[in-house]
């Protein structure tokens, strides 16, 4: 249980606009987020005022806002602000205030809030996860990890006999030995303290293989017996190990976009990513007399 803690990092390992975003959100009101991305994005929260023509098409605003600095929610950002008022959620923010001067914006953060900072990492490298880590423990030295959430993942299907094996393998990498990985970074330290959460993301897919889905169960199953084996071996030493079943569409841009293929009601049939995210705090609140170890999240209306 880590309510007594006010201060640590949340790492969040694989970040789009569906649970990784969510869970950014969720986790930034209590610690400093780490984000771990293939792409180097970073989202930033604060004021400022005057011209964005420089960096997002003209827009104009006054007061808070969130700024995506050169990345790829950049594109739809000038319509987030008008939608809602100056007031985005983003997968992670910074908060504080800027000042536009020439071509650059600084930073002023504000001395009581959370802060937030992205890691360019491709998890299916040793060398590439090594590096993110070293970059966050010189970043971060003196804040521990409190919890780290393992959400890297890449779909992939296709006919067995018709695919690479590199398509084969990066699947692979990218969904088990990822979390191998980073497993090895974030473990140390909570046995250190004896205390931590440390939570994958599962899927149908962890439970059975589907037709043309070889790769993406492969890693999934392979995920799932990694989370048990480190439960085992480490939730008696105070590391809260956790897996979370992620059964049924998640209500992201792409997917709603796609509802009408898979005759869903985004409302009804889908996960809501908050309300997935809610569940990950839930799991890390938990008092060690209670631990859950696997958590299986689905729409009301989903069969199983």
């Amino acid at each position: 249980m880590q309510n007594s803690v006010s201060k640590g990092l949340a790492v969040i390992v694989g970040v789009g606009p569906g649970v990784g975003a969510a869970l950014a959100r969720k986790f930034s009101s209590k610690y400093t987020v780490a984000l771990f991305a293939r792409n180097s994005s970073m989202y930033i929260r604060g004021t400022i005022s005057g011209s964005l023509a420089e960096v997002q098409k003209g827009a104009r605003v006054e007061g808070e806002f969130i700024l995506s600095v050169g990345l790829s929610y950049l594109d739809t950002l000038n319509s987030e602000i008008e939608q809602t008022g100056g007031k985005v959620s983003p997968p992670f923010y910074f908060i504080g205030s800027f000042s536009r001067t020439l071509s650059r914006l600084i930073y002023q953060p504000s001395a009581a809030s959370p802060q937030a900072a992205s890691f360019p990492c491709d998890v299916g490298s040793e060398e590439s996860v090594k590096s993110a880590f070293a970059a966050l423990k010189t970043q971060f030295s003196d804040t521990p990890i409190e919890l780290a959430v393992y959400n890297a993942s890449v779909y992939v299907r296709g006919n067995i006999l018709e695919m690479e094996a590199s398509e084969f393998e990066s699947a692979w990498k990218v969904i088990c030995m990822g979390a191998f990985l980073v497993s090895k970074e974030v473990v140390p330290g909570m046995l250190e303290r004896k205390r931590g959460t440390l939570i994958f993301t599962g899927a149908t897919a962890s439970l059975r293989g589907s037709a043309k889905f070889a790769p993406f169960a492969v890693g999934k199953f392979g995920l799932r017996a990694l989370s048990q084996s480190l439960a085992r071996e480490f939730g008696p030493q105070g590391v809260h190990v956790a897996h979370v079943i992620v059964d049924g569409a998640i209500d992201t841009p792409r997917i709603r976009g796609m509802a009408a293929t898979f005759n869903k009601n985004p409302e009804t049939e889908m996960l809501n990513p908050d309300r997935i995210a809610d569940a990950y705090s839930y799991l890390h609140e938990q008092h060690p007399s209670t631990w859950t170890h696997e958590l299986d999240l689905r729409p009301a209306v989903e069969k199983f």
